[in-house]
């Protein structure tokens, strides 16, 4: 009996050797691990990467030409040959012209005229005031010349004076008679009154008129 329990002692503490060790052996493992954990770094993550789908859309077959459709026509596939024309060039000598001839023989003074001055009034050539029907008439004709029955058209120039009156009287295309020319000259110098001609300034200028006489005797 007594043997029983001294053995049974003897077991309880080899037990709790046993776990005393298997105590000790923890602690230093947790000690070694937690001073190991003091030294090792953590490595960063860099990048994630992860798997995109992608969807391919499914190939389209080429639209298949109908029968009753004609087949176009293939183009000669046959190497063709381009013929280049030489290329000629005028080899003709170019004579150019004396550099003296494009030159101004010489300078020479030129006198610089002045634009002609706006007139103030707007000149006015010399006008009848009165009638000139009335210079000449049928009364004038003498008696020698519708005996004769002398006929024709005398033409005049006049010279207007300043004064408005007949100045001189040219003939400028005879009637053929000498008799009516001169008559023609006299009446009309005698007879006929003028609006003098005028010049830039408004002032009473020379001036001239000119006209014709018809002689004509009535049955």
């Amino acid at each position: 009996m007594a043997y029983a329990q001294a053995r049974s002692s003897q077991q309880k503490i080899a037990t709790l050797g046993a776990v005393a060790a298997l105590h000790v052996a923890a602690g230093y493992v947790i000690v070694t691990g937690l001073a190991a954990s003091g030294i090792v770094q953590d490595i960063p993550t860099l990048f994630q990467a992860r798997n995109i789908r992608v969807e391919v859309p499914p190939e389209t077959p080429p639209p298949q030409p109908r029968a009753d459709q004609a087949q176009p026509a293939r183009p000669d596939q046959s190497p063709q040959t381009i013929v280049t024309p030489a290329i000629r060039f005028d080899s003709t000598p170019v004579k150019l012209p004396d550099v003296d001839t494009l030159l101004p023989a010489g300078t020479e003074d030129r006198v610089v005229v002045p634009p002609p001055e706006t007139p103030r009034f707007t000149p006015e050539a010399a006008r009848p005031r009165n009638d000139p029907g009335s210079w000449v008439t049928e009364a004038d004709y003498s008696s020698r010349a519708m005996r004769l029955g002398l006929e024709g058209i005398t033409r005049f120039t006049l010279t207007i004076g300043a004064d408005g009156r007949v100045a001189d009287c040219r003939v400028t295309g005879s009637s053929g008679h000498a008799e009516l020319d001169s008559a023609a000259c006299q009446l009309i110098a005698r007879r006929a009154r003028f609006e003098p001609a005028r010049n830039g300034d408004g002032d009473k200028v020379a001036g001239s008129y000119s006209s014709a006489v018809r002689w004509t005797i009535r049955e």
